[in-house]
């Protein structure tokens, strides 16, 4: 194991070389979460090098030399990270979604690990909604990008139509609103791009989004 500094590289990592790689130009790229330190990284980058593929865990938040908080995170240290991985001679680099999703939007965007899944998604597996005795109140957003909140919401929706489901239900979506619906402003919000675009819309929105939730109960 080896721990790169962004006053090295540019870039906060840990390399993982596999002491027998079957592959010797494959590399993983490897990511933390919100957690914002080394734990996934170093561990998860160990698991692959075990398993024989080396492995670069980034951190991008909350270590020297980058952001303290998950706000304003700089891109460049991911393309220095690609480069410095392209001149240690691994060819082929695999790295998912998220990353690109943070270069080319300037956001995080996990919501594409949904897409398959729900693509073949098995219905026997599917929680029965329809078994709940009471009212239903969905309140999602359209920049939900930690999950698909919306078509997960619709979903259930028509679950409960198909099984003539007796209670009353009602969905409400905002456009201008992000993962988070509650009267709530942590700075992480700002990693998503409409939190930064729109903010006093998405505060709004989560506001009302709460009397909403109030006012539904007080009519339960």
């Amino acid at each position: 194991m080896e721990r790169i500094t962004f006053e090295q590289e540019g870039f906060h990592g840990i390399y993982h070389p596999a002491v027998k790689a079957f592959d010797q130009r494959k590399i993983v790229i490897v990511l933390g979460g919100s957690e914002g330190n080394e734990n996934i990284p170093r561990n998860v980058g160990k698991m692959f090098a075990e398993q024989g593929i080396s492995a670069l865990g980034l951190c991008y938040w909350n270590v020297p030399g980058l952001p303290d908080n998950l706000i304003r995170v700089p891109l460049e240290p991911f393309e220095k990270a690609i480069s410095w991985i392209k001149r240690q001679g691994y060819k082929r680099i695999k790295y998912g979604s998220a990353i690109w999703n943070l270069i080319t939007q300037q956001q995080l965007n996990l919501a594409y690990m949904y897409t398959r899944p729900l693509e073949n998604f098995d219905e026997a597996t599917a929680f029965k909604v329809e078994n709940i005795q009471g009212d239903i109140l969905f309140i999602c957003a359209l920049e939900d990008l930690m999950w698909p909140s919306r078509q997960s919401a619709d979903y259930m929706v028509k679950r409960l139509e198909k099984n003539n489901w007796p209670h009353r239900v009602k969905t409400i979506v905002y456009d201008k609103a992000s993962h988070i619906l509650v009267p709530l402003n942590p700075s992480k919000l700002n990693m998503f791009k409409v939190e930064r675009k729109y903010p006093q819309e998405c505060q709004n929105n989560r506001q009302e989004a709460f009397a909403k939730t109030i006012e539904w109960l007080s009519e339960w």
